[in-house]
């Protein structure tokens, strides 16, 4: 096993940070080239989903897994 002093380790440690930062960013950089699309939802998927929220909360306040904790607090039991 190799001694070696706290400062030959700061040294070797900055002469090699170059090459691991571009290394650490490139795999960084391939890890992201997925690009995500997005496209604006049309008015009836928005009716459609804020119609289906609503009914879950209706059912949620009907089942009693919605009470109120505060003023402006409530607490949903989720499961």
């Amino acid at each position: 096993m190799k001694e070696m002093d706290i400062s030959d380790l700061n040294q070797y440690i900055q002469s090699n940070k170059k090459e691991a930062n571009y290394q650490v960013n490139k795999e960084l950089s391939s890890i992201k080239k997925r690009r995500l699309k997005y496209r604006k939802r049309s008015d009836d998927e928005i009716e459609a989903l804020n119609r289906i929220c609503i009914e879950k909360w209706k059912r949620a306040e009907r089942e009693g897994k919605i009470k109120r904790t505060g003023k402006k607090e409530l607490y949903y039991a989720f499961d």
